[in-house]
């Protein structure tokens, strides 16, 4: 299952965020993430929510404690 999560990345004091619209939480990118920002495609711009730029990330099993630091991003876990 692949889900779209729009927003501004900024930067504040050395560190890297992602500001989404409507929400309170601006989630801590991973320096280690950072490189692997690149341009968002022509023809996947509208797929991807008309965004700019792209940070494509994968994740298999993960415990719980990992699970609540991606749900930040508004992640939602199977049940």
């Amino acid at each position: 299952m692949a889900e779209a999560f729009p927003g501004e990345l900024w930067q504040d004091g050395g560190r890297h965020y992602l500001k989404r619209d409507g929400s309170t939480s601006h989630p801590e990118l991973s320096p280690e993430w950072l490189a692997r920002i690149t341009e968002v495609p022509l023809d996947l711009r509208e797929t991807l929510c008309s965004c700019d730029l792209q940070l494509s990330l994968t994740v298999g099993d993960v415990s719980d404690e990992e699970a609540q630091s991606l749900e930040q991003f508004g992640l939602k876990w199977p049940g």
